[in-house]
């Protein structure tokens, strides 16, 4: 911006990046072990009990009034809980 040297975090600061950080990496890491479990199992052996706890704990399970971050991370444990119990984790 013009000509001006900027530090990483000055240019992360100035758009509000920083503020999607928690966010995003809670979110990714959500993901990431979705895929992991799901992605060896084949289409016709996904049960409706796991669509519904996808869909519940990846999209329906957020209070607008609360922070995002803590919510995903609760959402994961329970994802992960579910896994378990269903024998989808080691």
């Amino acid at each position: 911006m013009n000509g001006r040297t900027w530090t990483l975090d000055e240019w992360l600061d100035t758009w509000g990046l920083k503020d999607l950080d928690a966010p995003s990496l809670a979110w990714n890491l959500l993901a990431g072990m979705v895929a992991e479990v799901m992605h060896p199992i084949k289409l016709e052996h996904i049960g409706r009990d796991v669509i519904w706890e996808l869909y519940q704990h990846l999209y329906g399970d957020y209070d607008v009034h609360r922070d995002f971050t803590p919510q995903v991370e609760e959402n994961s444990e329970a994802i992960r809980q579910f896994f378990k119990s269903h024998k989808m984790l080691k």
